[in-house]
């Protein structure tokens, strides 16, 4: 017998005497599809069931299902009465969800202060996600006056947790001086352990770091591995450095095929500087296939972007680079 099966048994055994685990559990499997095919509709009963009898859990699944219309019309009214519920029962995820869902306005009028209050106690119970909301808040000045020494309590105390965007933002704090004195060390210090966890920003920051030997000793193939590693993940300015590190032969050997490759990837994301490179790589013909008509579809792109040379190029080149015909043409990158 599997452990699902056992599993299932014993819910169901329990649900038959109207326990509210056992309603919960049973309930919880045909929502994940786990050991019975997934059916929203009989979760939902059993949810429903066990949340009449004040299981918080199950009053907080139905506001996800609420929230994500999984198993039942999308409704952000009944979303927050369930996260409601489940919140007053001490449940610092429900307390998180009820606390945004005052600061947007969605599923009750819009209090931006009784938000903030939800959040504090859901981040007072050990709520990573509303440290970071809060500290991020004082940070930046959203919706609060802009507060570092608070920014930071709050970071720390989710950083401890292995938020990685938290830990981030500390290395971030400290390499730009805002609360604390600055210093590159501690900042790269930060940066690492975000790294550590797969943050592709932490990732690209502590690249820079090693590129400029600021912090850290110099050490461009490390520079190059934290870049790689950032740009896999799709972070768009990881792949413009790289691409240019390929492009100029920093740190790796000159490469314009995988420089372009690079370029072309955060091109798509919609990176102007990439969009700007790139175009000359195709008017070059240098790392691509020759195509003047992408070249100067990539400089439109790059000129909505806001690279002024780029609209400059347009302008030289168009009287003689382009017929007419071929002046409406944008890149499928222009709308990115």
């Amino acid at each position: 017998m599997s452990a699902d099966t056992q599993a299932l048994y014993w819910f169901r055994k329990a649900a038959e005497q109207d326990y509210a685990v056992g309603q919960f559990g049973v309930g919880n499997m045909y929502f994940r599809g786990e050991g019975v095919p997934q059916d929203y509709a009989k979760a939902i009963e059993l949810f429903t069931r066990a949340a009449e009898q004040g299981l918080r859990v199950a009053e907080y699944q139905l506001g996800v299902a609420h929230d994500t219309g999984q198993g039942v019309p999308q409704d952000d009214e009944l979303a927050f009465e369930w996260y409601r519920r489940a919140a007053e029962q001490g449940m610092p995820e429900a307390r998180y969800r009820v606390g945004i869902m005052y600061e947007q306005g969605r599923g009750v009028e819009a209090d931006f202060s009784e938000g903030v209050r939800w959040l504090i106690w859901a981040a007072i119970r050990g709520h990573a996600q509303a440290q970071f909301h809060l500290g991020h808040q004082a940070h930046v000045g959203s919706g609060v006056p802009v507060n570092y020494g608070m920014a930071m309590l709050w970071y720390e105390r989710a950083a401890e947790q292995g938020h990685t965007t938290a830990q981030f933002n500390i290395g971030y704090m400290h390499l730009n001086g805002q609360g604390v004195p600055e210093d590159a060390g501690t900042a790269a210090a930060w940066f690492e352990r975000s790294s550590a966890g797969g943050d592709p920003q932490s990732q690209h920051a502590l690249g820079i770091l090693y590129a400029s030997g600021k912090g850290v000793p110099q050490d461009l193939g490390r520079a190059i591995d934290l870049y790689r590693a950032s740009a896999v993940q799709g972070y768009s300015q990881a792949q413009f450095d790289l691409g240019f590190a390929y492009a100029n032969g920093r740190g790796v050997a000159q490469d314009p095929e995988e420089a372009a490759s690079w370029y072309l990837k955060a091109a798509e994301q919609g990176h102007a500087d990439a969009q700007y490179l790139l175009a000359a790589m195709y008017l070059e013909g240098k790392g691509v296939t020759q195509d003047t008509v992408e070249a100067y579809a990539l400089w439109t792109a790059a000129a909505a972007g806001g690279i002024q040379d780029a609209e400059e190029v347009k302008k030289q080149l168009d009287p003689f680079l382009l017929p007419r015909s071929w002046r409406g043409r944008t890149s499928c990158l222009a709308s990115t």
